[in-house]
């Protein structure tokens, strides 16, 4: 398992970890405040759903990259069951989705 504060790893280099690890699994994500809980789910490396705040896929990625400050949590487990609804490499939504923010 991988946890941390987002002050020592940015959301952008722990995809990019969990990418090129080809890690099958869940990164859980929280404000400061606990108040917003995000998840992302990975399947070999590639991410294959994203959930926060009642949005999924792209928008919730969108949403979850925004977030600058909290805490991080990876676990190593199946994720049978998720629909994909993601379709891009991990480069591709970091560029997706820094582009949608500066919007």
């Amino acid at each position: 398992m991988l946890e941390g504060s987002l002050k020592d790893f940015s959301l952008y280099e722990l995809m990019q970890i969990i990418s090129l690890g080809e890690k099958t699994g869940k990164l859980i994500l929280t404000d400061e405040g606990n108040k917003n809980k995000g998840i992302i789910y990975f399947k070999n490396g590639r991410v294959e759903d994203a959930e926060i705040k009642g949005y999924t896929g792209e928008v919730a990625i969108i949403n979850i990259l925004s977030v600058k400050e909290g805490f991080f949590k990876f676990i190593d487990c199946s994720i049978d069951g998720t629909k994909q609804s993601i379709n891009k490499s991990v480069p591709e939504l970091i560029i997706f989705a820094t582009s949608k923010v500066d919007e």
